[in-house]
């Protein structure tokens, strides 16, 4: 059942546009020992520390090295059809710290969309980092709420992040007592600018709204601004696919765009951050998702499974963040390699003695004598891989597709494509995948629904109370009007409250000829 008659089969082009320590951990070596001040944790840190002269430098190295034309050869070669590109609003829209710092994205960005239609593949861009972040962690862009200790060695953030794009957020209760239109409304005219700049490319599949809203995230106002970018997009390019994440919540999304044209619900699964498991459970848990994406499919929209991976743990130094953990994580084991080198010309390589830090609140997860944490391999490492690889495409093939996260890392090789596919871990060609792949589920047996207890949710619900909390948020519903009602008419609020604690009318979210181009778009 494919309900958009697509079969995406990607990698994610990730830690390129928005650097993350764990993907590309050779670009943070330089940062270790430093006071507060010139510690970079991501990518509004790393332009702030560096400045736009140095910062620039190294990102121009760095984009020009990480994606080449060799790495989009092998990905057409390896018969993959799709790459994820994540991006930032400041790309578009650019603002402090980036300004100077990031010049030139955009010129990278076209040398790969150029490359990309070179060899037949298709681009989905995702706007994967906004201002003041959507989930305050490192793959927005901006960690939030990072609180130093007097002597500045030791940081804590798990205990205290926080998401600011949405509004303003109180640790305490777990919710939000204003909401920031402007800044939500100001990620609709970046999504409307990426598609005016980008419409007239032919390998642009389509556009991610926004990567990974955090669970906390009040889903009307979620759903009035993927409304609203719905709209805005399909006004400058009708013909892209409207991809929307599921902030987290799938089951929530029933009958909402129910019935809109090229609209796809985006999912990401990953075991790396379930509790200690057998082998065979982890390929019936992935098994399972087969039938719950078939499920799903019936009252939601077309699944998407856009980040996936072969990791079972959390091993890969700094996943959880430069020089921090997650509550509770590893929970197995890990082994280590040799650091990687880094890429970029005169910055420093890793310590040969044990990290100078800092420490965050979490386990340790720092070079220690060259050397960095990645998972320790199973007995039978080449089997259990391949036979992971094999039962989950099997699940996900049920949807519109799938896209595997990363292209490449400088680590563990069960989040590298790369690294995974030279192994002999995946498939010799997705683009002609065998029957009897297709076939591993149901062959196999399906086990029931996963399970979504609170053990086996992602980092992303490590949140003080975070369990019994999103029940309640999860509560919250928005009745989905019918497709080609404009989105002027949802059931927004009148007056909204402001960070200055003042009230003030909401304003319209209708469709202005001057900013639109003429008139509202035909519905699909």
């Amino acid at each position: 059942m494919n309900p958009l008659h697509l079969d995406v089969r990607g990698v994610n082009l990730g830690g390129w546009m928005v650097l993350q320590p764990w993907i590309t951990p050779s670009l943070f070596y330089q940062f270790e020992g430093r006071p507060p001040d010139r510690t970079a944790m991501d990518m509004h840190s790393f332009c702030e520390v560096l400045g736009p002269q140095e910062g620039n430098r190294q990102l121009r190295e760095h984009w020009r090295k990480w994606v080449t034309e060799r790495e989009i050869r092998k990905i057409a070669e390896q018969g993959l059809n799709t790459v994820r590109v994540p991006v930032g609003d400041w790309m578009w829209l650019p603002y402090d710290p980036y300004i100077g710092c990031t010049d030139g994205a955009l010129d990278e960005l076209w040398r790969v969309i150029h490359l990309c239609e070179q060899y037949g593949i298709r681009v989905l861009v995702d706007l994967h980092g906004v201002r003041r972040s959507q989930n305050g962690f490192d793959n927005s862009g901006h960690i939030m709420n990072v609180t130093w200790s007097d002597d500045g060695q030791s940081f804590s953030h798990w205990p205290s992040r926080s998401a600011a794009w949405q509004g303003s957020f109180d640790p305490l209760t777990m919710t939000y007592s204003t909401i920031n239109w402007d800044n939500i409304r100001s990620t609709v005219q970046v999504l409307q600018r990426i598609a005016i700049s980008l419409r007239h490319f032919p390998s642009i599949l389509g556009i991610e709204a926004l990567n990974e809203p955090w669970q906390f995230t009040p889903l009307d106002v979620l759903k009035a601004f993927y409304w609203e970018a719905y709209w805005t997009v399909r006004a400058e390019a009708p013909h892209w696919l409207f991809v929307i994440h599921d902030s987290f919540r799938l089951e929530e999304w029933s009958g909402y765009m129910k019935g809109c044209q090229g609209v796809a619900l985006d999912t990401h699964v990953q075991q790396a951050w379930f509790d200690i498991r057998s082998q065979q459970s982890f390929l019936e848990n992935a098994c399972s998702w087969r039938q719950r994406i078939r499920a799903l499919q019936e009252t939601s929209l077309p699944i998407l499974v856009c980040e996936w991976s072969l990791a079972t743990d959390n091993c890969n130094m700094w996943l959880n963040g430069f020089h921090d953990n997650a509550p509770g994580f590893p929970k197995v084991e890990c082994g280590s390699v040799v650091c990687p080198s880094p890429q970029v010309s005169g910055i420093a390589g890793p310590p040969q003695g044990s990290s100078p830090g800092p420490r965050g609140t979490g386990s340790p997860s720092a070079p220690s004598n060259g050397r960095c944490s990645v998972s320790k391999p199973w007995d039978n490492e080449d089997a259990i891989e391949q036979q992971l690889a094999e039962h989950k495409i099997s699940a996900f093939e049920e949807g519109v597709g799938w896209i595997f996260w990363n292209f490449r890392v400088e680590l563990d090789p069960r989040w590298s494509w790369e690294a995974a596919y030279e192994r002999g871990w995946l498939p010799r060609n997705v683009s002609n995948l065998p029957q009897s792949l297709l076939d591993t589920c149901k062959t196999s047996g399906e086990s029931p629904t996963p399970s979504s207890s609170a053990n086996d949710l992602p980092w992303y619900n490590m949140l003080p109370s975070a369990h019994g909390r999103c029940a309640r948020v999860a509560d919250m519903r928005l009745a989905s009007p019918p497709c080609p009602l404009p989105s002027a008419l949802l059931p927004l609020p009148k007056t909204v409250a402001f960070n200055e604690g003042r009230g003030k009318p909401f304003p319209s979210l209708s469709r202005s000829p001057s900013t639109r181009g003429g008139a509202s778009p035909s519905p699909p």
